[in-house]
C-alpha cells in the first residue's frame, strides 16, 4: 500500500492510499501521535460505531487494525467534502435538496440505531461520485444505550464550536439526538447562505420557509427543537417544495405526464411515475381527473405502470371503469377504446381483461361507435391463447345484444376457433334460446 497525507486534525490523520493488489484508491485514518490510552479507546469506539452502521449515507469501514501502532482503519476515498462544494450547492436548489436529504437520512439511521454523532460539520460530510453523501468521523460519537462515560481529549470535547449546541458546552456527556439536529440546522444554513454560521446566524435574504426550519433546529432550548430527525425530514420535504400546488389534480397530472416520459428516448422517470400514481389513488372520487387523464396516458407510461405499480394501476383502472358507466361524448368513446386496447394487452390480470371487454362491448353498442367495434375486432384477431378466447366468449355471452352489433365488423375466419363457434351460436340462436332472450 502506498500512501500520502490528505489532512490531520483533532486526534487523527488521514492519508490517501493505493492498495497494491488491486490498485483501489482508499483513505486510511490513523491515530495521531502522541496519543494516550483515552485516545486509543475513543479511536476504537469510532471504528465500532462506523462498523455497526450499515447505511448508504454513512461511510463504511473496509478494514481496521486497532492493535496496530498506531491504530488505523481503511475507508473509501472521497475527493470532496461538503465544505469544498458549498459555493456550487448554493447556486442549485435541486442539488442542495438532494444532498441535504441524504445527510438527514444518514443521521436519522444512526439515531434509530442508537448512535449520536456530536460533531456534524461540512468537513465530516463526504461527497462521492454522483453527489452521493457519506457521513464520516464519528470520533465524538457514542452509543446512547452503551456508553456511560465520556471519552474526550485534545480540548475538542465540545465538538466544533460553530456547530456545537449550547448543551454540548454545558454538559457534553448529556448531549442527545437534538444536539445533532442543532448542527443539521447550521449545515442547512451554510448550504443556503455565504454568511458566517457563528457566532450568530443572520437570515438576511433567506426564504421564510428555510428560516422556519433552521430556527427550529437551532433553538437554544433542546425541547423547542425538532425532537427527531424524522420530524425534520418531513418538514424539509414539505417546505422545500418550489411552490405549493394550487393547480387542480387534473392540471397537475397532465403536467406530470409531459415530464415523466423523455420524448427522445421514451425513458420513464420512476419518481414521477410514483407521484402520478399517488395523485390518482388520492383522488378516486374525482371523476373529472380520471376521465381526462387515463385516456391520454402514453403507451410507455401505461407499460411502466403495469410493471412497477401493477396492483395500484389495476385499482386505478377499476375506478376509471366505474366512471364510464354513463352516456359519453362520441369521440371520447374512441379514446377509451384505444386506451383499453393497450390495457387489455399489457395487463396480465384476467379480471381486468374481462372488465375491458365488457366495457368495449356495452359502450360501443350504446353509442354506436364503429371505431370501438373495430378495436374489439382487432383484439379478437390477435387472440391465439385458448384462455383468452374463453374469456372473450364469456363476455360475449354476457352481452348478447352488443356482441351481435359488434359481429358486423368481425371477419369470422380470422378469429380463434372457439370464438368462431361461439359467435355463430350467438348470431344464430335456437328457437328456444331466441324465446328466452326476448
Amino acid at each position: 500500500m502506498t500512501i500520502s497525507k490528505i489532512n490531520s486534525g483533532g486526534f487523527g490523520e488521514v492519508f490517501r492510499a493505493t492498495i497494491l493488489d488491486d490498485g483501489r484508491k482508499v483513505a486510511v485514518k490513523r491515530l495521531l501521535r502522541p496519543f494516550t490510552d483515552t485516545d486509543v479507546k475513543r479511536f476504537g469506539r469510532e471504528v465500532r460505531i462506523m462498523a455497526s452502521l450499515t447505511h448508504t449515507n454513512i461511510l463504511p469501514v473496509l478494514y481496521h487494525n486497532l492493535d496496530g501502532d498506531p491504530p488505523s482503519f481503511v475507508m473509501p476515498l472521497a475527493e470532496f467534502n461538503l465544505d469544498d462544494l458549498l459555493y456550487e450547492i448554493r447556486q442549485n436548489d435541486d442539488r442542495r435538496s438532494f444532498i441535504f436529504q441524504q445527510i438527514l437520512e444518514g443521521i436519522y439511521f444512526a439515531h434509530e440505531a442508537g448512535v449520536i454523532h456530536r460533531d456534524i460539520k461540512p468537513q465530516n460530510i463526504l461527497i462521492l461520485k454522483g453527489d452521493h453523501v457519506a457521513i464520516t468521523d464519528f470520533g465524538l460519537g457514542r452509543f446512547l444505550d452503551r456508553d456511560s462515560t465520556t471519552i474526550t481529549t485534545h480540548g475538542d470535547q465540545f465538538g466544533t464550536i460553530a456547530y456545537a449546541s449550547p448543551e454540548q458546552f454545558a454538559e457534553f456527556c448529556q448531549a442527545d439526538i437534538r444536539s445533532d439536529i442543532y448542527a443539521l440546522g447550521k449545515i442547512l444554513f451554510q448550504m443556503l447562505s455565504p454568511l458566517p454560521v457563528f457566532p450568530i446566524v443572520n437570515f438576511t435574504g433567506m426564504e421564510g420557509k428555510y428560516v422556519y426550519i433552521i430556527q427550529k433546529c437551532i433553538e437554544n432550548d433542546p425541547d423547542k427543537r425538532y425532537q427527531s430527525v424524522r420530524e425534520l425530514i418531513d418538514d424539509f420535504q414539505l417546505l422545500s417544495q418550489k411552490e405549493f400546488n394550487v393547480e387542480s389534480p387534473s392540471q397537475l397530472a397532465k403536467k406530470m405526464i409531459g415530464e415523466i416520459v423523455d420524448p427522445f428516448s421514451d425513458a420513464v422517470d420512476s419518481k414521477g411515475l410514483r407521484e402520478l400514481t399517488k395523485i390518482l389513488l388520492d383522488n378516486t372520487d374525482n371523476e373529472d381527473l380520471y376521465l381526462e387523464i387515463l385516456p391520454i396516458l402514453p403507451d410507455e407510461l401505461i407499460s411502466k405502470m403495469f410493471i412497477n405499480h401493477n396492483t395500484s394501476f389495476m385499482s386505478i383502472i377499476q375506478v376509471y371503469d366505474q366512471f364510464l358507466a354513463k352516456s359519453l361524448p362520441f369521440n371520447y368513446c374512441d379514446s377509451v377504446a384505444n386506451f383499453y386496447q393497450q390495457v387489455f394487452w399489457l395487463s396480465d390480470n384476467y379480471a381486468i381483461k374481462s372488465m375491458v371487454f365488457d366495457r368495449l362491448l356495452s359502450m360501443g353498442w350504446n353509442h354506436n361507435r364503429y371505431h370501438v367495434r373495430d378495436v374489439l375486432a382487432s383484439i379478437l384477431y390477435e387472440m391465439k391463447d385458448l384462455g383468452l378466447a374463453k374469456l372473450a366468449l364469456d363476455a360475449m355471452r354476457r352481452n348478447i345484444g352488443p356482441t351481435r352489433w359488434a359481429s358486423a365488423a368481425i371477419s369470422i375466419d380470422r378469429i380463434h376457433p372457439l370464438l368462431r363457434e361461439g359467435l355463430r351460436e350467438i348470431n344464430n340462436p335456437s328457437p328456444e334460446e331466441e324465446e328466452i332472450t326476448f
